[in-house]
């Protein structure tokens, strides 16, 4: 039987393994959402969570940027993607049936970027969804480009993950975006 450290803050309990939270160097905590760098905890299970791709979710109408992966794009015509990349229906396919069968999905946050997107580590069941994509062959790592954001426990997973796959069937979705997003002034890159 794994032990659980309980989490708190928000009103809410959070259950979080204790090798995640050694992971992160935590223990027990209150979490604030008015202090930038102040670990937010929040759930997003079931009705709360709407999906976007397989690296961008919506809980409860906030826009929450997946940290240490990028996957392939699906068609966003309001940001300048007009078409499908390659594996980018798959990798959204994958998310959507993970999100589907979690009982628990639990964003792990601190920060926001320039365009008010949440950026988080999401855990699926408790398991660190970045790392699920990356061994089903369905997203790249981004570590090694944006850093661990604050959470190198969890960066060090990914990073890991990444290691002990074989490297994706697409173009790097950064690089893909290059050639084929239409920028306008105001959209946020995906």
């Amino acid at each position: 039987m794994r032990m659980m450290k309980y989490f708190s803050g928000l009103g809410h309990k959070y259950l979080v393994p204790s090798l995640l939270a050694g992971a992160l160097g935590l223990g027990t905590m209150y979490c604030s959402r008015t202090q930038k760098e102040d670990l937010r905890i929040f759930d997003c299970s079931g009705d709360k969570l709407k999906l976007d791709d397989g690296d961008t979710i919506y809980c409860q109408e906030e826009a929450v940027r997946i940290l240490g992966i990028d996957a392939p794009e699906i068609k966003h015509p309001e940001v300048g993607i007009f078409e499908d990349q390659p594996f980018g229906p798959e990798a959204a396919q994958y998310a959507q049936n993970t999100f589907e069968k979690a009982k628990i999905i639990t964003v792990l946050s601190k920060n926001k970027d320039k365009y008010r997107r949440t950026l988080g580590h999401v855990l699926v069941d408790s398991e660190l969804y970045a790392s699920k994509i990356i061994k089903a062959g369905l997203a790249y790592e981004t570590i090694s480009v944006y850093g661990d954001d604050g959470f190198p426990g969890l960066a060090q997973i990914i990073r890991e993950a990444w290691e002990e796959t074989s490297k994706p069937p697409f173009v790097n979705p950064h690089e893909w975006r290059k050639q084929h997003q239409i920028k306008t002034r105001g959209i946020p890159p995906l």
